[in-house]
């Protein structure tokens, strides 16, 4: 494929999510990309594969009982990407000045209660919270009550721009269960192969676990980590990301064109376990 005008390649991927058949379009940059520039395709994506297994949901006689107005989640610990920390770091950069010395005042004051309550130093080092603690670990979080600072009358002031891992988090339990959350109350929507932690390799594909950074302290771990140069060209990102979607290692040459769905047998990346 050749570049276009605005010095990008089309490319077209077909997944299988639980029996069905998502065909997805994308345009890739083919000069050297940061991995936060494709924040669109990974939100998109994400999407597209949680429509998917809804669909299967309410074959099965399910129902999603998120609805607007519902904001316990948002009092819960939401690891993202560091790309999307420093995303969040932009976005109130973006604000109109009196209400980014409201929602920075916000974080400074969850920074607070973290402190208060014994659970800063550990988040500032997410490493320490290994996979035996995590859930007692969320469980201590949430019992604080800190609210997302985008938190607006139980709604997210930053939908459009939410985290990946809030796009895929939805339950069909009660919704009036999710204030006192606990394994046995909540009934959540499995998302195979979820795209919030795919994204978390982009940045760092050489390590054994891919990092992650707790959005109550995005700002300030944006502050202390500048965001590297570009590096990989649009349609290698796009190979990464559907490599570790897929568990699978894809053939160059199509990554080379940008198409990451190979024919049957040569690859699973058209099949998400």
């Amino acid at each position: 494929m050749h570049p276009d005008a605005d010095g990008k390649v089309s490319a077209t991927v077909k997944l299988n999510v639980v029996g069905q058949e998502l065909t997805i379009d994308m345009r890739l940059p083919v000069r050297p990309t940061r991995p936060r520039e494709l924040l669109p395709l990974y939100r998109g994506l994400s999407e597209h594969l949680t429509q998917a297994v809804l669909v299967h949901v309410h074959e099965g006689g399910r129902t999603v009982s998120c609805t607007r107005s519902c904001g316990a989640c948002c009092r819960q610990l939401v690891p993202i990407a560091e790309l999307e920390a420093w995303r969040i770091r932009e976005l109130i950069d973006e604000l109109p000045e009196a209400r980014r010395a409201v929602i920075r005042e916000r974080f400074v004051a969850a920074r607070r209660r973290l402190a208060e309550g014994g659970l800063l130093q550990p988040l500032e080092d997410p490493t320490t919270i290994g996979p035996a603690a995590a859930t007692g670990f969320g469980e201590r979080y949430f019992a604080l009550g800190i609210a997302c600072p985008f938190l607006e009358d139980e709604s997210c002031s930053i939908y459009e721009d939410r985290p990946v891992i809030c796009r895929e988090y939805l339950v069909t339990s009660p919704a009036a269960n999710c204030a006192h959350p606990t394994r046995e109350t909540i009934a959540t929507v499995p998302v195979p192969s979820a795209v919030s932690r795919a994204i978390r390799w982009l940045t760092a594909p050489g390590q054994e676990q891919p990092p992650w950074v707790p959005l109550i302290l995005a700002p300030e771990w944006a502050e202390a980590h500048p965001e590297p140069g570009p590096g990989h060209t649009g349609p290698e990102l796009a190979r990464e990301l559907f490599e570790r979607l897929s568990h699978d290692v894809l053939p160059p040459e199509q990554a080379a064109a940008g198409q990451t769905a190979a024919e049957p047998g040569t690859t699973r990346a058209n099949q998400l376990p």
